[in-house]
């Protein structure tokens, strides 16, 4: 994988993981790079489902961090929250529900 898209994916995953998307988006740290930058470059690098997967959750925890996962609200009243974000906009295209797999062959 290219360096550039690695470091990419890995800032975001990052994100993710450490809690900080909410940080990032509403308060004005110089993080030093520009999150949305690196968001729209990853949105248009990934290649293959781990990948997609992958910069789908990144967008979720960068755009929508209260119904992430990681949210303590994350299944308000026991629910799936049926809302449209940034994430299911992006993930959506890629998933398939016929066939053996939930993408398309060949997506890494």
């Amino acid at each position: 994988m290219h360096t550039n898209k690695r470091l990419c994916l890995r800032v975001l995953v990052s994100l993710s993981i450490c809690g900080l998307a909410t940080s990032v988006c509403n308060t004005a740290i110089n993080i030093g790079y520009n999150v949305n930058r690196v968001s729209d470059l990853s949105t248009s690098k990934a290649k293959s489902n781990w990948e997609w997967g992958t910069h789908a959750q990144a967008l979720l925890e960068l755009y929508d961090p209260q119904i992430s996962v990681f949210s303590e609200n994350a299944f308000p009243g026991g629910k799936i929250p049926n809302a449209r974000t940034a994430a299911t906009d992006y993930a959506r295209p890629k998933i398939r529900t016929s066939g053996n797999t939930l993408t398309q062959a060949g997506g890494g």
